[in-house]
């Protein structure tokens, strides 16, 4: 607010106004702003007077009326005897007011029932969890003009109403003004709207989020994004700071969609990891036009490269200054819908971008799926070392073989660390009676776990979820039960080598990094990369042969469980010649030619 204050000082300034009566135009007029925390406005509304008594040495002794409020709850408030000590429809008795509205009461007892209560009523009914929702609460926007006259009238009665009417009025009136700025509409909106996840949400908010931002409802901030957009005019302008995880990951695609249908992406900056000191969250900031423009071309800035939150600013005003500088990119918002789930992937090329809609996807070539999810890793998995060899059944084809195995130990693929082709082959997980010790602590917490059931024990590619390195995949065997971490692909047999080296290929890291360019790599974006069947079949042997060498790698050391010796051990070397006793020596003294004999071993 501080800052937007300057911005318009300037347009002031520029349009002739003097500059004595600037400030109080700007602080009456232009700035808004709600906060659920009582301390945070008193601290706003400090700044923005501090900043406007630099232009103004006796703004203090103005009465200015700041727009800065922290919401109030009204949960505790008895609405109808506020309304009956108010008695805004008793001009009969009162004499002293004119009433703002059509009907009069002469009972105070029966004014509960009139029309204006129920209004009054319905409005700061909606503020009683106020403290919890925020601004996240829908004031209707034809109210506004109704609580903008309520508010004049208060205002007069805090200062001239009767020894019932002075009180009430000064209780209520920052009440009908909170739910005046939530019913206005603004020329711009400027936010750092909260980041909370589904999962952290107390049982309120998170029905509340339900009910009436349903689709938006994943985090905080986007829900807060849909409500800021419903706060600006037709016309208007919104900004934000925010996670970027919006722009990629498939949980958000109803977000990006109402953006891109409903709205126009102006300009988006995505900073790198570290961008801000201290920031716990990759962040990006961007601007919205709120109506959608066909074919308007955004500008955008990709700081990924640029490590430090000291370079953010010096690279973001080298790219507007020169846009050649390579970091620089113009991109469409409506080109963004022509890959599967609108990422704002605004870097890549056409070419990259018509492999999306011209190719098949992996998901109709490898049915790639989210794995068991045990809810208790320590509980019910551990190294396959830890447990006794003889409890573990290798080898299962399908559900059928593994109970009749009797094992209670089968391999599990959890992901891990970045290792291309095979291994990663590590844990084990307790399966025994067809999961049946697992399946009953889940019981209850998710119907849809454990998920895909009817394909473990299959053949076919895993990977990991999350890594600080690139993608990378392996070969999974018939016989392992495979994890969310360690999500799967199950193509044909045909086509298992074909699809392990399209996942570990180069242009597989592009159209991933085009999908989501986060540490996370989920089962919709596998299932979105792109394939051209006719370009697979002069792979399967280059594939296999790499396959084979990995497997060898990996084989060599004790950590697998197809550990057989050392490779050292495995060399071939010449026989030892019989070491000579030289004549007259006693034959007690061979042994000691033996152990001074010098060995060594060539690795």
């Amino acid at each position: 607010m501080v800052e937007a204050y300057d911005i318009l000082k300037a347009i002031y300034e520029e349009c002739g106004y003097r500059s004595r009566d600037i400030p109080k135009l700007i602080l009456e007029n232009n700035l808004y702003g709600l906060d659920i925390d009582d301390r945070a406005a008193q601290l706003a509304g400090f700044a923005l007077m501090m900043k406007a008594r630099e232009d103004d040495r006796r703004i203090f002794t103005r009465d200015i009326k700041l727009n800065v409020l922290a919401i109030q709850s009204t949960q505790h408030l008895d609405l109808p005897d506020l309304w009956r000590k108010l008695a805004l429809n008793n001009d009969a008795k009162r004499g002293s007011m004119e009433s703002i509205f059509d009907d009069t009461q002469n009972s105070l007892v029966d004014s509960v029932d009139d029309i204006d209560f129920k209004q009054f009523q319905s409005i700061l009914a909606l503020f009683e969890q106020a403290k919890t929702f925020g601004s996240l609460i829908q004031v209707p926007h034809e109210q506004a003009n109704y609580l903008q006259s309520l508010t004049r009238q208060l205002a007069e009665l805090a200062k001239q109403g009767d020894t019932m009417q002075k009180p009430t009025a000064i209780n209520l009136l920052p009440l009908v003004e909170q739910a005046h700025i939530l019913a206005m509409q603004f020329d711009a909106v400027v936010a750092n709207p909260p980041y909370m996840g589904n999962k952290y949400l107390n049982p309120l908010l998170k029905e509340y989020l339900k009910k009436h931002y349903k689709g938006f409802e994943k985090d905080l901030f986007s829900a807060f994004m849909i409500r800021d957009l419903d706060f600006t005019k037709e016309s208007g302008q919104l900004g934000f700071m925010s996670p970027f995880v919006w722009m990629f990951i498939s949980s958000y695609e109803e977000l990006r969609t109402h953006f891109i249908d409903n709205a126009t992406l102006t300009s988006l900056i995505q900073l790198e990891y570290s961008g801000f000191d201290g920031a716990t969250v990759p962040i990006c900031t961007f601007t919205l036009a709120k109506a959608h423009i066909p074919n308007y071309t955004g500008s955008y800035i990709k700081l990924s490269d640029f490590k430090g939150h000291e370079n953010q600013a010096p690279k973001t005003l080298e790219a507007i200054k020169n846009p050649d500088c390579g970091w620089f990119y113009n991109a469409k918002p409506d080109d963004f819908k022509k890959i599967s789930g609108s990422p704002v992937a605004y870097w890549v090329s056409d070419k990259v971008r018509d492999a999306f809609t011209s190719d098949m996807s992996f998901e109709e070539f490898g049915t790639p799926r989210q794995g068991l999810g045990t809810g208790n890793n320590a509980r019910f998995t551990r190294c396959w070392f830890e447990v006794c060899i003889d409890d573990i059944f290798f080898d299962a084809k399908n559900n059928k073989e593994a109970l009749e195995s009797k094992r209670k130990w089968f391999p599990y693929t959890k992901g891990g660390g970045f290792r291309k082709w095979f291994g990663n082959e590590l844990d084990v997980v307790n399966w025994e009676h067809d999961g049946s010790e697992i399946k009953e602590a889940l019981k209850g917490m998710n119907p849809n776990i454990p998920r895909s059931e009817e394909h473990y024990f299959k053949e076919g590619i895993t990977w990991g979820l999350i890594t600080s390195a690139e993608f990378s995949a392996r070969y999974s065997k018939h016989g392992a039960i495979f994890d969310v971490g360690g999500s799967k692909a199950m193509p044909s047999k045909q086509n298992i080598y074909p699809a392990l080296g399209l996942l570990n290929s180069k242009m597989s890291a592009v159209f991933l990094k085009t999908l989501n360019p986060t540490l996370n790599f989920q089962v919709g974006d596998i299932k979105r990369i792109p394939i051209n069947l006719s370009k697979i079949s002069s792979v399967s042997t280059i594939v296999e042969q790499t396959l084979n060498l990995a497997k060898t790698d990996w084989n060599n050391y004790e950590t697998s469980w197809d550990f057989t010796e050392n490779p050292l051990l495995r060399e071939q070397y010449p026989t030892p010649p019989v070491p000579v006793i030289p004549a007259g020596m006693p034959e007690s003294s061979h042994m000691d030619v033996n152990l001074s004999a010098n060995i060594f071993i060539h690795a």
